[in-house]
């Protein structure tokens, strides 16, 4: 397992990126990390938690789907295409 620093050393070492995206158990420290890639490099940051739809629009809560029901997932794809 990396440590932030050196996290941030290997995104430092890299092109710049134009998209990074992170995933992870809850308390795995995501938003610590995504909050130093904006310091360290200026970057945008975008949370998925904007993009998830009211509960009482989910369709279904146990049926698998890919676009996933409680996400607006066309909103989703045109945010990140604009950054």
């Amino acid at each position: 397992m990396l440590t932030l620093d050196e996290v941030i050393a290997v995104v430092a070492s890299k092109p710049k990126p134009m998209l990074v995206a992170i995933d992870g158990l809850p308390l795995a420290g995501k938003t610590t990390l995504a909050l130093r890639l904006i310091k360290e490099f200026g970057a945008e940051c975008m949370g998925l938690d904007d993009f998830v739809k009211p509960e009482a629009e989910w369709p279904s809560r146990d049926t698998p789907s890919f676009p996933f029901d409680w996400i607006r997932y066309s909103e989703l794809v045109t945010a990140v295409r604009s950054l």
